[in-house]
């Protein structure tokens, strides 16, 4: 295939290096309340649920709040960095190391029977403004490559899934000093090892967010989200249906210790990470966006969907949360690499995911507090998983038809010379690219997509792959075409060809 050698190059992310320090996520999500497992995992100190219900919910509300509040800061400001210099700094420090307190006093206030709901509730609006920061440092780690991500968050997943089931089958005394040493951990580890090493990271991604042309980030809130839901809309969208799930529903596996998210969290994290480690010749998100997600929710209709108190509902409520929660690593890794990739700010990408994603929870908690005990909210979720699986097919149908009928934005490169002749010519077209890139002074964004272009690829590939919106993709082959002084694509190949 002529361009099976240049694609793999192109295609393939840096090594993924082994960086300990990512993996102590694992102690965050663990340890997070606004995990719903974790939230569960209280209800064994709070059987009537009512102090366990009162922190949730003022914790949820004042992250809603603060999230807004980034939001908005973000959309005004946005060469703001986000908690990372200066007196900011300092205001993130005490922060973490407030929550992680914080954190050691809820359960230590559950362990002692207290049920004061005033006292919960001040908990829980102290901790959904301190773990804002925390959680902001972490995306700001995990701001790397799109495989990066899924490898180091699916690890720190398969870990937080294991201890978090671990922690259900310890005596209350080891539950507290367990939950506590991990919110700790998973606090202020973010402060202390700083950014990602460089080598994780994409290319023209976060040192490029100065290159991103047209300033979309700063034209405004509106502006700002339509690029931010053009670019993750589909994951994003099916993130926030298994977030409302896990708050409004658990599946009963007949009372036995282990719940399904802890289950599904391992097994998922294994897929992922078998996907990560594969040698791929094309890019691994538009793998996972074309033919896993998909799958991923057809799995769990047909999981979600056998009668309650069959043994196949019983066998289905234990594989169920595997395709959501691949759903739900794919629309983080998504994120963090659109974070990487700086067309928006890190604030603003972390922002507007954390507020939806509080929204969802609230609607989710709002459900489970409200359905009268013993109703079955199978079927609606059944519902819910087959419209978002519509909307996928219809997504997928609507891009393959736009690149059919688009004479330039075709979904792949032409492919007809034999391999020799086409590392020869691979070989004169890197140079040549360079060499474009050098005489015309392009950027290092612009001289990444040179390079798809080169191949053949146009703006609907280019957007997906490097986690931008198709209007900034657009925007750089225009900037490209007018420093190169051509008009057309035939152009463009003629002269990285040298023909």
């Amino acid at each position: 295939m002529a361009n099976d050698t240049y694609l793999d190059r192109l295609s393939a992310q840096p090594a993924i290096r082994f960086c300990p320090s990512l993996l102590l996520l694992a102690a965050f999500l663990a340890s997070a309340p606004l995990y719903p497992p974790n939230s569960r995992l209280m209800l064994r100190f709070a059987p009537d649920a009512s102090p366990a219900s009162d922190f949730l919910f003022a914790m949820m509300l004042a992250c809603f709040a603060a999230a807004f509040f980034v939001l908005i800061l973000s959309a005004k400001n946005p060469r703001w960095e986000g908690f990372q210099t200066g007196r900011q700094r300092i205001v993130a420090t005490v922060g973490a190391c407030a929550y992680g307190c914080l954190q050691v006093a809820l359960w230590v206030l559950l362990a002692a029977g207290c049920k004061s709901a005033v006292l919960f509730a001040v908990l829980g609006v102290a901790s959904g403004l301190c773990i804002v920061p925390v959680v902001m440092h972490w995306v700001r780690l995990y701001a790397m490559d799109f495989r990066s991500v899924m490898f180091y968050g699916s690890l720190a997943c398969a870990a937080s899934s294991a201890m978090g089931w671990i922690a259900t089958m310890l005596p209350d005394a080891a539950v507290v000093v367990v939950e506590a040493a991990l919110a700790l951990a998973g606090s202020v580890a973010p402060l202390l090892f700083g950014r990602a090493p460089a080598a994780g990271r994409e290319e023209g991604g976060a040192a490029c967010a100065q290159e991103a042309p047209g300033g979309e980030a700063g034209t405004g809130l509106a502006s700002s989200l339509r690029s931010f839901l053009s670019v993750v809309w589909v994951p994003l969208l099916g993130f926030l249906i298994c977030t409302f799930m896990m708050a409004a529903y658990s599946f009963d596996t007949g009372g036995q210790v282990a719940q399904s998210e802890y289950a599904g969290g391992i097994v998922a994290s294994a897929v992922v990470i078998a996907l990560c480690m594969l040698r791929l010749k094309n890019s691994l998100v538009v793998l996972v966006d074309r033919l896993v997600v998909p799958a991923c929710v057809a799995a769990s209709i047909v999981l979600g969907g056998f009668p309650a108190g069959t043994p196949l509902f019983i066998a289905g409520a234990m594989l169920v949360y595997v395709p959501l929660i691949l759903l739900a690593l794919f629309a983080l890794s998504s994120l963090a690499a659109m974070a990487a990739a700086g067309e928006l700010p890190l604030p603003f990408v972390f922002a507007a995911a954390f507020l939806l994603s509080c929204v969802a929870s609230l609607l989710g908690m709002s459900v489970q507090v409200n359905v009268p005990p013993g109703e079955n909210l199978g079927p609606f979720l059944w519902v819910m998983l087959s419209v978002y699986f519509g909307i996928v097919v219809v997504h997928l149908g609507y891009v393959s038809w736009r690149q059919a009928c688009s004479a330039d934005d075709p979904g792949a490169p032409a492919d007809d010379a034999s391999t020799t002749q086409a590392e020869t010519l691979q070989a004169l077209q890197r140079g040549r690219i360079q060499a474009l890139a050098d005489a015309h002074a392009l950027t290092k964004r612009e001289q990444e997509i040179l390079r798809y272009l080169s191949l053949g690829y146009g703006s609907a590939y280019i957007s997906k792959t490097l986690f931008i919106s198709d209007n900034t993709a657009r925007t750089h082959m225009r900037n490209i075409y007018r420093k190169l002084g051509i008009g057309s694509r035939e152009e463009l190949l003629s002269l990285v060809n040298g023909l």
